[in-house]
This record gives structure tokens, C-alpha cells and sequence, in this order.
């Protein structure tokens, strides 16, 4: 559904608002009146564009961590291109993730998706089903060019993005202090090892 300017600018100034509130209260501390007040509209007009709290909480999520700008670029044609292309988009991934609000809104998501399949189901779909196509896509051109031995280019992306993630969990999610991410060195070092793992052996 195409939306006009005019309510489009509405719904960005609701989710800005709700955005705000989760951030500092979470979900069961964002009530309507809050979130209508802080929105800086009625609660009528909040429930025109959101019929629920968690259908605005799966609006803000998404737009906050759906969107990911993926490496541009040519496809890699040498081994080089592969792991500049793997340590760019891995760079991409912790300055989207690995950030406070970031990993706020995540703390939030894992809260909830115990409860609520549709939000699980929503954020699934959304980012990590799409970085492992685009790291499996990666492998896959490699391999056709022979650069790597990836038949099953689901292995190595899987690797990458395993890697990836125990970032996001230990040094995020589950950590006491503000995420950070890794330096380049260990990010080049961790993208040496998961291409050694795919090298063409005589």
C-alpha cells in the first residue's frame, strides 16, 4: 500500500517516536499514552497506523535493522576481489549491528519472539535470511570462477556469518559493556581463516 506524503511523514513521526520510547522504557514500559504523547499525536491516530504496540515494535525494528546497504561493486574475479568483498561486508554488518540502540532493539526482539512468531518470523526473513543469500551468492560466483572449492556455497557462508554473529552475541547481546567492534586486523584475520577453509587444494 502506497501511502501519501502527507501520511507517509505520519508514520515516520510515529515511529520516530515509538523508536524513542523502546529505547528508554522497552516494550512493557512503552504504553499507548506514552507512545501517542512522545509520537506527538492522538491515540486514535496511533492505532490508524498500528493496530497494536507490537506491530509498531515489528515497524520500528525492521526499519531499523532491515535496511542494510550490501557491498557494491563488481563480483569478485580474484582472490583478492573475494576478500576485500568478505571484509567489506563484514565491516558493513558490525557498523549496522554492533552499535547501543542497535543492540537495545535486538535485546527487545529476543525478549519478545519467545512470544510472538509473527515478530520472530518478520526479523528472520528480513536480515539474517538475507545476509546468508547474499554471502552464499558471494560463494557461489567464486566458486563458478574456480577461485574457491565451494559446491556448496551454504557451508562457507554459513561460516562467515557464524563467526559474525558470535561478535554480535558476546561483544553485544550478552555483554555487560558498550559494543565494539573488531579491529580490521582481526576482521581480516578472521576472513583469511573462513577462506582457507574453501581454498582449491591440488
Amino acid at each position: 500500500m502506497t501511502l501519501s506524503p502527507r501520511a507517509e511523514a505520519k508514520r515516520t513521526q510515529i515511529l520516530d517516536g515509538a523508536r524513542r520510547v523502546f529505547l528508554a522504557h522497552g516494550l512493557a514500559g512503552a504504553n499507548t499514552n506514552t507512545l501517542a504523547a512522545e509520537a506527538g499525536v492522538s491515540k486514535q491516530t496511533l492505532y490508524a497506523y498500528f493496530p497494536s504496540k507490537h506491530a509498531l515494535l515489528a515497524a520500528v525494528l525492521e526499519r531499523e535493522l532491515g535496511p542494510l546497504s550490501l557491498p557494491a561493486g563488481p563480483v569478485p574475479e580474484s582472490l583478492a576481489e573475494l576478500d576485500a568483498i568478505l571484509l567489506r561486508f563484514a565491516r558493513t554488518i558490525f557498523s549496522h549491528f554492533l552499535t547501543p540502540d542497535a543492540i537495545s532493539l535486538l535485546r527487545i526482539l529476543v525478549g519478545e519472539a519467545v512470544r510472538q512468531p509473527d515478530l520472530r518470523q518478520s526479523f528472520r526473513e528480513t536480515v539474517p535470511l538475507q545476509l546468508l543469500a547474499t554471502v552464499r551468492g558471494i560463494f557461489a560466483h567464486a566458486h563458478a570462477r574456480g577461485l574457491v572449492d565451494a559446491p556448496q556455497p551454504e557451508y562457507p557462508a554459513r561460516l562467515f556469518l557464524g563467526t559474525v554473529m558470535s561478535y554480535m552475541a558476546l561483544d553485544g547481546l550478552l555483554s555487560d559493556q558498550p559494543p565494539v567492534s573488531p579491529s580490521d586486523a582481526t576482521l581480516a584475520h578472521f576472513v583469511h581463516l573462513c577462506l582457507r577453509a574453501v581454498e582449491k587444494r591440488n
